[in-house]
């Protein structure tokens, strides 16, 4: 997993955070034992946060338990709001959870959380906007805020629509610290995007602006939960629009 390491959450709270997420919504993960040859579906039941353990529901078939607690690894993987999360643990051993029994491993040390290109990037609805500002300092050392559109956005990051004039700020490898996404009917998260791709274009008016590609980084999971959140209402809002039930 080493080839994904921007991708990895390594911060004991965010990894808690994203474990109660899967708890609360439910999720099925996949659990593969060692190498992956052998596998099985599981829930997770808890965190008992005191004794530092994950609580799994264990197997139906008890030989996948079996090789599961002699093995030398166990790899968890689960999909939530088109991200993909994966996991590693040691073998679990026999606990209970609620007079239920349970599979308990120590809690993951770090938790990756997949937000490449290929996962859904959504257009925000032209009459609801997203908007981003963004204090930017000149070369005089003057602070001044500018407000910028947003073409897209994912669970990874943002396409800024940006006029020409700002060229000079949104040169590649930029950092754009406490940047406010403002989010229509969820309120401003505040978040620092890394510049990435800058590309040029023009509008049907003959108008040349910037379309800045940015990634989000270091952004607390309590705000990216945000951002996932309103990518699936808006997705729902226009699935249910097609299909006609709603207007």
């Amino acid at each position: 997993m080493t080839e994904y390491g921007q991708y990895f959450v390594d911060s004991p709270s965010e990894i808690a955070y994203y474990l109660n997420l899967l708890i609360r919504k439910g999720k099925l993960l996949s659990v593969y034992i060692d190498g992956g040859a052998r596998y099985f579906l599981t829930a997770l039941l808890g965190l008992d946060e005191a004794r530092g353990l994950l609580l799994l529901d264990p197997a139906s078939d008890e030989a996948l338990n079996i090789q599961a607690k002699a093995a030398g690894k166990l790899t968890l993987t689960a999909s939530l709001n088109r991200v993909k999360m994966q996991f590693r643990l040691p073998p679990p051993v026999e606990d209970k959870h609620l007079d239920r029994r349970a599979l308990a491993a120590p809690l993951p040390d770090r938790l990756l959380r997949l937000q490449r290109r290929e996962y859904f990037r959504l257009q925000p609805p032209v009459a609801a906007p997203l908007r981003c500002r963004i204090e930017l300092t000149d070369a005089a050392g003057e602070n001044r805020l500018v407000e910028w559109g947003v073409a897209d956005i994912s669970a990874g990051g943002v396409s800024l629509i940006v006029p020409m004039t700002e060229q000079a700020a949104c040169r590649p490898d930029t950092l754009l610290e406490n940047c406010r996404l403002e989010i229509p009917d969820d309120g401003v998260v505040l978040i620092n995007l890394r510049v990435r791709k800058v590309v040029e274009l023009s509008t049907e008016h003959g108008l040349n602006q910037l379309r800045v590609g940015c990634k989000f980084v270091n952004v607390p999971a309590s705000r990216l939960a945000v951002v996932e959140r309103y990518i699936t209402r808006i997705e729902r809002q226009r699935t249910a629009k097609f299909s006609g039930l709603a207007d």
